[in-house]
């Protein structure tokens, strides 16, 4: 039973019937939908840092990865240990083949949280390419073996923003 003195403002409800429509966009793969709803979102209300890396995240994943790189710096121009920023930064530049900027990105990741298996596979995934490509220079980072840490790998968290 729904409360009249608890109806949301009609701002806030618009807000959240987008941001709904955006991620089940998303989540179904539909890239060019998400992209238009997560931008139309963005003209309503620019400093949202999860539909930005989201938005980010749908470009990324539509093969836009240049506009996706810019959308995870922006993220993390406000909020720099931003672990899925990161992570998804990496992978931008690696499908563009910027190994060396990709394993950067995860290893800053790795310092933020160490504990996640997507992490760890998409740094080892980089560092395999490096391998494959024979750039021996981007497998030893300053003499710490593979990435410098060794605390446990942990289980994965959802990568969904949630428009917070």
């Amino acid at each position: 039973m729904k409360l009249p003195w608890r109806r949301q403002e009609p701002e806030k409800q618009d807000f959240a019937r987008q941001l709904r429509l955006a991620n089940d966009a998303l989540r179904k793969n539909d890239y060019p939908a998400a992209i238009a709803a997560y931008k139309a979102i963005l003209d309503a209300d620019p400093g949202n840092l999860g539909v930005l890396l989201n938005l980010g995240t749908a470009l990324h994943l539509s093969g836009q990865h240049t506009p996706a790189i810019e959308r995870f710096e922006q993220v993390l121009a406000r909020d720099p240990g931003h672990v899925v920023a990161l992570i998804n930064l990496g992978a931008a530049h690696g499908a563009l083949g910027h190994l060396d900027r990709g394993i950067e990105a995860l290893v800053r990741a790795l310092e933020v949280d160490s504990t996640r298996r997507d992490l760890h596979y998409n740094l080892a995934a980089l560092y395999q390419r490096a391998a494959d490509q024979g750039r021996p220079q981007l497998l030893d980072r300053e003499g710490e073996g593979v990435h410098g840490v060794d605390r446990p790998i942990g289980d994965a968290e959802d990568l969904g923003a949630d428009g917070g």
